[in-house]
């Protein structure tokens, strides 16, 4: 008699993939948005002195992509008849901390750069050169990256208390 297919695993597997696939592109699209130009993470532009909150975020991302790999290893294991309970657990925990951090350092990291921006225009206005103000965002990425780490932890939360499972 052939296994019976493990459908709300499945689909928890499947919600941790999709939040890991979410939380690279967001780390690799636009973090800050300026008058609708973006910056990645990976940019050159963020080697100047008194941006941690770059670094902020790149960890924040990491930290999420490691929770997600490890809910997703959880569901791989879960297929293969290993059920670990502690790993979905601790994954989900990790990945839905990490879609919060990436949320916060995102936020951060724009009011650095809006700072920086507005401080620049100040010079520029005291100096005589009219520099009208710039509007700056958390771009789509930070956006993306945080709703990851939030789906990706929360199937592996909900995978690991069996939920929806008899």
């Amino acid at each position: 008699m052939a296994k019976k297919l493990n459908v709300i695993g499945l689909v928890f597997t499947c919600l941790a993939v999709v939040g890991l696939v979410l939380a690279i592109v967001g780390m690799c699209t636009g973090v800050v948005s300026i008058e609708g130009e973006t910056a990645t993470l990976f940019d050159d532009s963020w080697d100047a002195p008194g941006m941690p909150s770059t670094a902020f975020t790149l960890v924040a991302f990491i930290v999420a992509l490691i929770g997600a790999l490890i809910v997703l290893a959880n569901g791989v294991l879960g297929f293969l008849g290993k059920d670990i309970k502690i790993l979905g657990l601790v994954g989900g925990a990790v990945a839905i901390v990490g879609g919060i951090l990436v949320l916060v350092a995102g936020l951060v990291l724009a009011g650095d750069v809006s700072d920086i921006v507005n401080a620049i225009g100040n010079l520029a206005g005291s100096m005589g050169v009219e520099v009208p103000k710039a509007s700056v965002n958390a771009g789509i990425g930070i956006w993306l990256g945080a709703i990851g780490g939030i789906l990706a932890g929360a199937a592996g939360l909900l995978g690991a208390l069996k939920v929806g499972q008899k």
